[in-house]
């Protein structure tokens, strides 16, 4: 089970801002129908959740039929789990950087994070040309960001698996999120929504 999650900048802002209250994931590998089924013209699947199992994560059941042929319809099976529980605390991951300008008078060591300014570089390196700046004087990207310069926390409350087209824009705009890629929406794949709210460490 996954204990954080990384966020664009504009993410950041829009779930401090308590504008952003979920996030997605598109399935992977998405799930097919068996090939009893397979072959048929038009195939539909009826999505189940069932909590704690695979050590108390919330699994998601498949069960597959014919839209033409309702009475042919094939059992369910396991195919996934989320990747995030309600009630589970995940910490957001975003761009950061250790500053340490304690030689220049400064105030010493402290973390900064890009969602709070407009600066293109930390530790006072804005007004310099990015070639002529240090490597150490960059944004660092989210997925090396630790755990302790986490300053954001999360509480999952909700989990749903569905299709892309049932993701209406009405439903992104209310939850804060972006539509779907035009890829994935004509495809309409398989996608884990996650609802949260933002919480104590």
């Amino acid at each position: 089970m996954r204990h954080s999650k990384i966020f664009t900048t504009d993410e950041v802002c829009s779930i401090m801002q308590g504008k952003m209250t979920a996030f997605y994931e598109v399935v992977k590998p998405q799930p097919i129908p068996p090939r009893a089924i397979y072959n048929l013209d038009e195939v539909e699947a009826i999505i189940s959740l069932t909590p704690n199992i695979m050590g108390g994560k919330t699994g998601v059941m498949f069960n597959w039929k014919s839209k033409r042929h309702p009475h042919i319809a094939d059992g369910g099976f396991w195919t996934h789990t989320f990747h995030y529980s309600i009630g589970q605390k995940i910490y957001v991951r975003e761009s950061w950087h250790l500053t340490d300008n304690t030689d220049a008078g400064g105030k010493g060591v402290y973390w900064e994070y890009k969602a709070d300014t407009d600066d293109v570089a930390p530790g006072g390196w804005d007004n310099v040309g990015a070639d002529e700046r240090p490597e150490y004087a960059r944004w660092k990207s989210p997925a090396t960001m630790p755990r302790e310069a986490a300053r954001t926390w999360l509480a999952i409350v909700g989990v749903k698996c569905m299709h892309t087209q049932d993701l209406s824009n009405k439903l992104c705009h209310t939850l804060g999120i972006t539509p779907p890629d035009k890829a994935a929406f004509d495809e309409n794949k398989f996608i884990f929504l996650y609802e949260f709210k933002l919480s104590e460490k």
